[in-house]
């Protein structure tokens, strides 16, 4: 399916949602109508009537109301999901309508055939029931495998549904669950069965896929000697289940005795507790009689206080299907009465119970050789490898005692060891704690580094206590999100300021991703910054990388960026790098008086160039943008113009920022000596532009002069020493043996105008680093790049490959698709609102930048082109995190065990 590249059309966001009960404001027909109707008349140019059109239904459980909506931009899910009113004076403004509402929400990708998706969105279901079966996958299967194991359940899902002539819909979620199923069902029992199946369906189930699942699984790692055990482990770790009502039969219901007598004899088993107001008890206990029919459901003067709760359960007389049909319907006011029962308590939940009498399988191997049972696989026996031990955590307080940090701080850093290990050996949520295994190490050998040198350096206390807060920062921020979200709070509602749609699978992806493309820069693995959502900057360091949450679904701003955030935190790491950057602002007076330019002396004063940045961004040209200029140069711009911290309040592009930009980008083009006038990228900020260029230009020149002459030509010296590209070292090598014989020049300088030449610069960079470069038509990057999967067969050189490829491919797709010219989007300076008059405009392209930040589409084909290859994008990055989860355990495991 997907992973033979097959795109994924849709997205979906299920937000599950509570009705509050407030007179005047009726809570569903304004959420509908601002959250989901406004939205889709403001994006959606009428050419699909499905997207943001939701599924409707009435749960049972924690939650009242679910809604279910195909979506093309996942920022759609993370909107404030709050009522509005229009305002009657301005059609286009609108008023919050603050209400008492809890919710919870995820988003992912529908897995279903664009057709039926279509289809079912256009015309809902007919079915009464629903059942939303979250799903785990077993860790053991999922880690190695990535999208070819989600592959193989979703078809085994597939053939469960068809054998039993059932609807469903399923989604793959970004949330700690990798799948969420969606049944349609004509009879409540029905649930039952299937979640007795899932929970039974063991891996030699997945016949087709066994061998190649089997031997890739970490399952494999695990059961050297015996790997007929993996064949009995459960495919799903966890399932978690809500049941519900279609809206059509709450809303639409006939209460005739037929009817009526219709639902009552299908059986339903459910606890209905009542969060009754301290002393309230018999005033609820006379509504209820006061409702007719509906008292006739319970054993009134049979009340049960529940333990732990000031809260009271009274039971049902006989569990049907009626009984909560009469309940919802009050409770959304189809019946009257509702406002009254809420004077008496303050929610209402409904839980649901199957009569179960026969055993899920065990989970065991009986040992062909004797009749004992084997004993059954804990996650807890290997996971205790990856955990900190007690002899370490024992050091780390002694060092600390010795170093003299202060209580509350040592108590905050065994807090963080401890709360790591926590999840590290949560079977199911382990692989989003390993984020933490590097960040936590390091912390314990800084502290021992500390200890080690305190006598000869007596550093103060304060400063290493302020790089231990730091660290403590950082992961209290980073577990927040990941534990948060996690299984143990799904109840609650959530609370997350950065974004409303759980995402610890997008999060863990990219950590893994910034990981194994930092060991291409040999930062070892020592380096693994935990990636954090939503600083003002997105400025990086040797902890942490901060992304938007916008950032995390649009993965060109991410792909565009990633060598950048790395390079940001090799001068923690290489003494030598830190070495040239330190000898050039030594000599920074002496650079300055030799320019004689004033200009240059307040940009350097103003920290508005830093050489530092001068060698990330030449790096960046040649690792990430494979020397084509103009393609570093659109995406350079087309991330700054999304950045609203370079604008002004009044929307200009700040003046100091720009001359920063600029300056940046021509000492590159000076290094490499590109000829090419630098363009202004944007009209609006052509006088600006137009102000400075000259003076920037000269004062380039005199800068790259001066730096070569100062001999810290870094690409030179440092790309084959200090920095070794380890990833880039076998592509060099291969391209260099491939193309010996061949004689590029002539044809290679004429057809590649855009492509620095290759001969010109042979000595600053090195004619085998040069050959590496993405051609117009793509030729012979492909050949080279396929020569090189052929060659190099182990598994890590080919993950990072398919990776180089995917953000190659992406960056270069979105720059043709947008005729290679950077387009800022229009607002109204006074309103903020976008002007629409300039809509034709963008039709002509994928999209223009939004200041405030991303990408604004005028139509829905746009956004759907973009959604797709995002969605492949996504996809491809969860494969690799996955697979590479396998290699980074196994790794940690060897060296725990030595």
């Amino acid at each position: 399916m997907y992973s033979k590249n097959i795109p994924i059309d849709y997205g979906v966001q299920m937000i599950f949602s509570t009705i509050p009960n407030q007179e005047g404001i009726d809570f569903e027909a304004k959420i509908e109508d601002s959250h989901f109707r406004h939205y889709k008349d403001k994006v959606d140019d009428n050419s699909s009537n499905f997207l943001y059109k939701p599924l409707k239904f009435y749960m049972l459980g924690d939650y009242d109301v679910l809604y279910i909506s195909l979506i093309n931009n996942f920022k759609f899910s993370h909107r404030l999901f709050i009522p509005k009113r229009r305002n009657t004076d301005n059609e286009e403004h609108e008023d919050l309508v603050y209400t008492g509402h809890s919710f919870q929400s995820y988003s992912g990708l529908s897995l279903n055939e664009k057709y039926k998706t279509e289809q079912l969105f256009k015309n809902g279901t007919n079915t009464d029931y629903i059942g939303v079966i979250n799903l785990k996958l077993n860790n053991g299967l999922l880690i190695g495998n990535g999208l070819t194991f989600i592959e193989a359940v979703h078809n085994f899902i597939k053939c469960e549904m068809k054998e039993r002539n059932i609807s469903f819909f399923l989604v793959q979620t970004f949330s700690w669950f990798e799948l969420s199923l969606v049944v349609f069902l004509e009879l409540p029992n029905q649930l039952k069965e299937l979640v007795k199946i899932l929970r039974n369906a063991k891996f030699e189930i997945l016949v087709d896929y066994q061998d190649s699942l089997k031997n890739n699984s970490l399952y494999n790692s695990f059961f050297e000697k015996n790997q007929k055990r993996i064949y009995e482990t459960s495919i799903f770790s966890d399932t978690h289940t809500s049941f519900g009502f279609n809206e059509k039969l709450i809303n639409n219901f006939d209460e005739s005795d037929k009817n009526r007598n219709k639902y009552k004899n299908i059986k339903l088993n459910t606890e209905i507790q009542w969060h009754v107001k301290p002393g309230h008890i018999n005033q609820l206990i006379d509504e209820i009689r006061g409702i007719p029919g509906f008292e006739n459901h319970f054993e009134l003067d049979q009340q049960r206080l529940i333990l732990g709760k000031s809260d009271y359960l009274i039971q049902e007389k006989l569990g049907n299907v009626l009984c909560n049909i009469d309940l919802l319907r009050i409770l959304i006011n189809k019946r009257p009465k509702a406002n009254e029962l809420y004077k008496h308590c303050r929610r209402i939940r409904s839980y649901v119970f199957f009569e179960e009498n026969s055993r899920e399988t065990r989970s065991v191997v009986t040992n062909s050789n004797n009749s004992e049972p084997v004993k059954p696989f804990l996650w807890g026996e290997k996971l205790d490898g990856l955990g900190i031990s007690a002899k370490t955590i024992r050091g780390v307080e002694k060092n600390l005692k010795s170093l003299k940090v202060s209580r509350h701080i040592r108590i905050k850093i065994l807090k963080v060891i401890t709360y790591y290990n926590n999840g590290i050996q949560d079977p199911i949520l382990f692989p989003y704690f390993l984020d933490f295994k590097v960040f936590t190490n390091n912390l314990i050998e800084t502290i021992g580094k500390e200890f080690d040198t305190a006598e000869k350096r007596k550093t103060q206390v304060r400063i290493i206590e302020k790089r231990l807060d730091e660290n403590i920062k950082i992961f209290q921020r980073g577990y927040h999100v990941r534990f948060l979200n996690g299984y143990y709070f799904e109840n609650m509602s959530n609370f997350n300021l950065d974004f409303n749609s759980s995402i610890q699978q997008l999060l863990s992806s990219y950590g893994t991703l910034v990981y194994e493309y930092g060991k291409s820069f040999n930062l070892s693995g020592k380096y693994a910054p935990i990636i954090l959502l939503n600083d003002i900057d997105t400025i990086s360091t040797h902890l942490a990388i901060n992304y938007s949450v916008h950032h995390l679904t649009s993965p060109e701003f991410v792909f565009s960026t990633i060598s950048k955030e790395i390079l940001n935190s090799i001068k923690f790491h290489d003494e030598e790098v830190g070495f040239l950057i330190l000898e050039f602002n030594n000599n920074i007076e002496k650079i300055k008086t030799e320019i004689n330019e004033s200009y240059l002396d307040e940009m350097i004063d103003s920290k508005l160039f830093n050489v530092m940045y001068f060698i990330i961004d030449c790096v960046r040209l040649g690792v990430r943008f494979n020397f084509n200029f103009k393609l570093f140069e659109y995406w350079f711009w087309t991330y700054n113009f999304q950045n609203a911290t370079l604008f002004n309040s009044n929307g200009t592009f700040n003046e100091e920022r720009l001359r920063m930009e600029m300056l940046r980008l021509r000492t590159v083009m000076d290094f490499f000596n590109i000829e090419d006038e630098m363009k202004c990228p944007s009209n609006d900020i052509y006088t600006n532009w137009d102000r400075h260029q000259d003076k920037i230009k000269i004062i380039s020149k005199k800068v790259v002069k001066s730096i070569k002459a100062l001999e810290v030509n870094y690409l030179n010296k440092e790309t084959k020493t200090n920095i070794k590209i380890t990833y880039l070292e076998k592509i060099h090598r291969i391209i260099f043996e491939y193309f010996q014989n061949f004689d590029l020049g002539k044809s290679f300088r004429k057809n590649n105008k855009d492509i620095i030449d290759r001969e010109k610069h042979s000595k600053d960079i090195g004619v085998i680093l040069n050959l590496n470069y993405i051609s117009e038509k793509h030729s012979l990057r492909e050949l080279v790049m396929d020569k090189l999967y052929i060659l190099y067969s182990d598994t890590e050189f080919n993950e990072l490959y398919k990776i180089e490829r995917l953000m190659h491919q992406l960056l270069t797709n979105f720059y043709q698709k947008n005729k290679k010219l950077v387009t800022s989007l229009n607002r109204d300076w006074k309103k903020g609102n976008i002007i629409k008059e300039f809509n034709v405009l963008y039709k002509d392209i994928l999209f223009p930048v939004d200041q405030t930040g991303g990408v604004f589409f005028a139509d829905t084909e746009n956004a759907n082109i973009y959604f797709r290859e995002n969605a492949k994008s996504l996809l491809q990055i969860i494969d690799f995190s996955l697979k590479n989860k396998k290699r980074f355990i196994e790794e940690n495991l060897n060296e725990a065990n030595r």
